[in-house]
């Protein structure tokens, strides 16, 4: 399990900072900002940020819909109790929710939804309103499935440059990570000093 965090936690940093995801947001960025949302606030930051993975999801299932076939097979097979009682010992937290939270999230499967650009823009109006925010409705709601779809014509060409830049930083965190510890066990210092000298 905490393999697993781990893995998770370093592809999402190093993800996050590709240049190649900088770009795509800046893109997503000047597409929401052409377009003439009424009526509703429209945190451009936040969604371009989110409808950028949104959207690069959609490229990816879209491409290769097995994805999410292998992705909810994985997680079906996952014990909810197992993992409720690792994440407690690891917040110190009781979370009496969790096993009914991971339950609902395998059985919605809301990444089927991503295959067509009205599912990507119902999935992201959803988590406005849970985030508290403003969400799409009417001529908004189309002007939003206007932007995905222009999103999912250009996005692809970032999606090469994604996966090798992130596939790059994670092995530039795996290979700090290694060094880190190999010093804090003497590596460096004790027993393999000679191999450097």
């Amino acid at each position: 399990m905490s393999a697993g965090v781990s893995v998770h936690l370093a592809t999402d940093a190093a993800f996050h900072k590709t240049l190649a995801f900088a770009q795509a947001q800046q893109e997503v960025g000047q597409i929401l900002g052409d377009t003439g949302f009424e009526g509703i606030r429209v945190r451009r930051f936040f969604a371009a940020h989110v409808l950028t993975e949104m959207v690069l999801d959609a490229v990816l299932l879209r491409g290769e819909p097995a994805l999410a076939d292998h992705f909810y097979a994985d997680f079906a097979d996952a014990d909810p109790a197992a993992v409720t009682r690792w994440t407690e010992a690891v917040t110190g937290k009781t979370l009496l929710g969790l096993p009914g939270v991971l339950t609902r999230f395998t059985r919605s499967q809301y990444l089927r939804g991503y295959d067509t650009d009205d599912g990507v823009a119902t999935g992201f109006s959803n988590l406005c309103r849970r985030a508290g925010q403003d969400t799409f409705e009417g001529e908004n709601f189309t002007r939003l499935v206007n932007v995905v779809e222009q999103m999912a014509e250009r996005l692809p060409q970032h999606v090469p440059a994604l996966l090798s830049e992130t596939a790059s930083g994670i092995l530039r965190i795996r290979d700090f990570t290694n060094k880190a510890g190999s010093r804090a066990l003497g590596g460096e210092s004790g027993l393999n000093k000679g191999e450097h000298s």
